[in-house]
């Protein structure tokens, strides 16, 4: 589990990873980013991306036995790995340094060109070396 910004959550296997929005996730001081957790909940869709609403069970399985580690991708591979802890590699800011401030855009550079993100998906999910 992770939910470095208070929300969404987000779980992830093997298989792929997903969304979750329901405070029983996010403001339970019971479980921690890196949990193993097991939920039920509603599938919902919220701006074509698929998630996970209206939690009805949360099971705390402890310390994971396989931990998520980030998968290493470049930016043209992030939309293939929606939900996913990723590690964009190579990446470049157009000012090294700067500040990252909420509800703004950042270009980013790598070998496989350039994209525009803002600011919460650098902050949640991309981990730039």
């Amino acid at each position: 589990m992770a939910d470095e910004v208070r929300g969404p959550a987000f779980i992830q296997d093997a298989t792929g990873g997903i969304a979750i929005f329901d405070e029983q996730v996010h403001a339970s001081a019971t479980l921690k980013i890196g949990d193993s957790i097991t939920i039920t909940g509603t599938r919902t869709v919220f701006n074509d991306l698929v998630q996970v609403g209206t939690v009805t069970n949360i099971k705390n399985n402890g310390t994971p036995q396989n931990a998520i580690t980030p998968k290493d991708i470049t930016l043209a591979e992030l939309a293939d790995h929606l939900g996913q802890l990723v590690r964009v590699v190579n990446t470049t800011f157009p000012n090294p340094g700067d500040l990252l401030f909420g509800n703004s855009n950042y270009t980013l550079t790598d070998t496989s060109g350039s994209e525009e993100k803002p600011s919460q998906l650098l902050a949640q999910r991309l981990s730039v070396l």
